[in-house]
């Protein structure tokens, strides 16, 4: 029986050492992944978070990330069996930031200048409608099929598109 339980504890032994050097280092990635996803989705598009952990975060391993939000704070905190805990803040005009050790409540991050000059030309080249919606050399059920076949079936959770954008000439 001793001899069991030494085999047994050598066992469970190597198995966390094999964790430890395997796995542990990848938690930092799924929990920054998960906080600055649910950031994002949350602070940016206004989605819930129950859909976000569904949805957008709810394949492995990442969908093994518990989130915690701040809705004051506009933050997503996220931890794995409270391991590796990563922090994402949305800033407006920014986005969701992964925060580092060094990070300070109050601090001034610098905000790109995304000025732009509108040009006056058709979509896609400029901001004005577009001049054709309608070619009569495009199969528009062909295109349809196509654009169908991009999505999940009802019940199927297997593509998870969310848009298809087509562009012609």
């Amino acid at each position: 029986m001793k001899k069991f339980l030494r085999v047994l504890v050598l066992i469970v032994l190597a198995a966390i050492i094999y964790f430890a050097v395997v796995f542990y280092p990848r938690l930092d990635i799924i929990t920054g992944f998960s906080s600055k996803s649910a950031a994002t989705w949350m602070f940016y598009a206004g989605r819930d978070l129950a859909d976000i952990e569904q949805t957008d975060n709810g394949f492995p391993p990442v969908n093994m990330a518990e989130n915690k939000v701040d809705v004051q704070e506009k933050s997503v905190t996220s931890t794995i069996y409270g391991l590796k805990k990563k922090k994402a803040i949305y800033i407006d005009g920014l986005g969701a930031v992964l925060l580092t050790k060094d990070y300070r409540p109050g601090k001034h991050f610098d905000i790109p200048n995304r000025n732009k000059i509108p040009k006056k030309l058709p979509y896609p080249y400029g901001e004005l409608p577009q001049k054709n919606t309608s070619f009569v050399n495009i199969d528009y059920k062909a295109l349809q099929q196509a654009v169908n076949s991009a999505f999940d079936k009802p019940g199927e959770d297997v593509k998870r598109t969310r848009a298809v954008v087509v562009v012609y000439n």
